[in-house]
């Protein structure tokens, strides 16, 4: 009979993917990951679709549906987690890069402007701060609170593609409940 250890689950990820896995994930997280970004992704298509969009819209969209779906769960991964964990530095250029899926919906949804622009002020302060207290345990019961407070505000607006209530819903989801939270490391 053989003994089983911990690491057989584990598989080594290509240096491409770091930023997406981490070094190190296991086959369940990253098959998650990408049913959520493709099967999401698959959904917003057909919403573009019989919303009747141009292609270049609908092209956009399944580009930062897979971005951002995929990175909800991929953030809550262990992997990923403690990949950002050893590279602080790469933690605030994530969060930076994080300014270009709303420049993209704002060019894609002009009348929706302000509303996008709002959900990420509002996203990438709190991920900001939350991110800075990561050393801290509180970060791990304000942030559901925080990301609920974001949504329940980004719900009762009127948006007229539902598709892009599902994205700013998912982008606060990914930065201030999944990426700025440390879930894995308790404080002592």
């Amino acid at each position: 009979m053989r003994t089983v250890t911990r690491n057989e689950n584990k598989i080594k990820i290509p240096k491409l993917l770091h930023e997406l896995h981490g070094e190190l994930s296991n086959w369940r997280d990253v098959g998650l990951t990408h049913m959520a970004a493709w099967g999401l992704t698959v959904l917003m298509v057909w919403l573009s679709v019989c919303s009747g969009h141009p292609i270049w819209i609908t092209v956009l969209l399944a580009i930062l549906t897979v971005d951002i779906a995929g990175g909800v769960v991929s953030n809550f991964t262990k992997g990923t987690n403690n990949y950002y964990e050893q590279y602080p530095q790469k933690r605030v250029v994530f969060l930076l890069l994080h300014i270009i899926q709303p420049a993209l919906l704002s060019m894609m949804f002009p009348d929706q402007v302000f509303l996008i622009l709002a959900v990420m002020a509002y996203t990438l302060s709190i991920s900001i701060w939350l991110d800075g207290s990561r050393k801290f345990e509180f970060p791990k019961s304000v942030s559901p609170f925080l990301t609920i407070v974001g949504i329940t505000g980004l719900v009762i607006m009127p948006i007229e593609f539902i598709g892009l209530q599902l994205l700013l819903i998912l982008y606060i989801t990914k930065l201030i409940l999944a990426f700025s939270v440390n879930w894995y490391k308790s404080v002592d």
